[in-house]
């Protein structure tokens, strides 16, 4: 349930949801329950249009939420 949100932007983040079958229904089937709708709708209000952002605003946001990979640490 908790990775439920991220699910929702699958299409922002280059994914083609046709290629998951399993994956397209399970967040079909959580899309539809109602207490689903009324968690994504808390706080709604409190979102900002991601368009009126400048283009380097939308850049630099994209780069801290998405295509992020592991690095390894340093041994100490």
């Amino acid at each position: 349930m908790i990775c439920y949100p991220w699910t929702g932007n699958w299409a922002a983040q280059g994914q083609d949801i046709e290629e998951f079958p399993y994956f397209k229904r399970w967040q079909a089937e959580l899309a539809a329950r109602p207490a689903v709708q009324r968690g994504m709708a808390v706080g709604a209000d409190l979102s900002e249009d991601p368009s009126r952002l400048s283009p380097e605003e939308q850049e630099r946001r994209a780069k801290i939420m998405y295509n992020q990979r592991a690095r390894p640490v340093k041994p100490r």
